[in-house]
């Protein structure tokens, strides 16, 4: 019986492996910024257009416009778009691998007998970023230390980079993200189970999550040990409501002077200065806690 033997190291090779993520902070310059906000809102329009067209087919009972499909209208279109000719192939199949993966939850949930939502068409201030499913293809790690360094993305250039993980990998696939104001890089690595594997102990304990406490434990000798709650949300909720006031203010003086309806939505378009400044002190808020 013959064996491929390369095929058999692969096979191996992905048993023994895990996969773990780090996250880079990104630290582009302003004509970097500019070139990554408009892929990020090309990469939208890409996932809004995908969407429209996967609900006219549902709608017109056309066969469905799955996952391959997707892709073969993706290629298509590169051909005549110049702006979509621009970015990364991969980097498209990735944004619609997730209107696949959206409308796979819509009709598993259809099929459930629950009454889920239609999946939403995003705005681009709540489109979170793109993806690279091979390392090589569109990106790649410029880091002589195995740390920081710099990131080179295809139609970008070299964009610096910070941060560090306890591992060292092959890195395997990425994500850019937008949070606020602030870009991320989060990279997945294969890796040997060993290179994350951490020290055993010798002793036991129980911990028990709850309510007025974050955490009591009890250990092995019989002692509790509990630990505080630290309510990082509660501890910024006075500031958080400050800031969402004063937002509320000046979007009733901005209604006031375009004739909007008291619970009519303001467009970005007509937002001042002074509330982009908020929102983004309010985001920055909202990102702390969320870190913390």
């Amino acid at each position: 019986m013959h064996i491929d033997v390369c095929h058999y190291a692969n096979i191996i090779t992905y048993m023994t492996s895990v996969q773990r993520k780090i996250t880079y902070r990104l630290y582009p310059g302003a004509a970097q910024a500019a070139q990554m906000d408009e892929v990020l809102a090309l990469h939208c329009r890409t996932y809004n257009t995908l969407l429209e067209e996967h609900q006219r087919r549902f709608e017109a009972k056309e066969p469905a416009f799955g996952f391959s499909a997707m892709c073969k209208a993706l290629t298509e279109w590169r051909g005549y778009a110049d702006s979509l000719r621009s970015l990364n192939a991969q980097s498209l199949q990735v944004t619609a691998k997730r209107v696949a993966l959206a409308f796979d939850a819509f009709f598993r949930r259809v099929k459930a007998g629950e009454t889920p939502g239609f999946p939403r068409f995003k705005a681009v201030q709540r489109f979170s970023g793109w993806g690279y499913k091979t390392y090589g293809d569109g990106w790649k790690l410029i880091q002589p230390e195995g740390r920081h360094g710099k990131i080179r993305l295809t139609g970008i250039g070299e964009v610096p980079m910070r941060g560090k993980g306890r591992f060292t990998g092959a890195p395997k696939t990425a994500e850019v993200i937008r949070k606020g104001e602030k870009w991320y890089l989060s990279v997945t690595y294969d890796l040997a189970p060993e290179a994350v594997a951490r020290p055993a102990g010798r002793e036991a304990a129980a911990f028990d999550w709850g309510l007025d406490t974050l955490l009591t434990i009890a250990k092995s000798d019989g002692a509790l040990e509990e630990v505080d709650n630290p309510r990082w949300l509660k501890a910024r909720l006075e500031q958080i409501k400050a800031v969402s006031r004063s937002i509320s203010a000046e979007e009733t003086k901005i209604r006031a002077a375009f004739g909007l309806a008291a619970d009519a939505p303001v467009h970005h378009s007509q937002r001042t200065s002074k509330v982009n400044r908020l929102r983004q002190q309010l985001a920055s808020i909202h990102g702390k806690v969320s870190r913390q």
